[in-house]
């Protein structure tokens, strides 16, 4: 799926958390979500505030599947991507 599915990118300005970013987002289930990173012992998504077009975002995300094998987590608004068992 994430390797064939729509991906796009949303600019993301410059804001007091640094400098400008894209956040990319996946056609999945008929609509764009968001396309994420969270951990296995909840359900937080989080981002990563880099500058990628569409087409290295999906693989930085293909690489966190390979690397960690874990698996997705989607619903309505997101699709994210397992990379660790916590964040703590």
């Amino acid at each position: 799926m994430l390797e064939s599915a729509p991906v796009r990118i949303i600019e993301k300005p410059a804001d007091w958390s640094g400098g400008a970013w894209t956040d990319p987002e996946i056609f999945h289930d008929g609509k764009w979500k968001s396309l994420c990173r969270t951990d296995m012992c909840d359900d937080v998504a989080t981002c990563w505030c880099m500058t990628l077009t569409a087409e290295e975002w999906r693989a930085h995300y293909q690489n966190s599947l390979i690397k960690f094998g874990y698996g997705a987590r989607y619903n309505s608004r997101r699709f994210s991507i397992f990379d660790a068992m916590t964040d703590g």
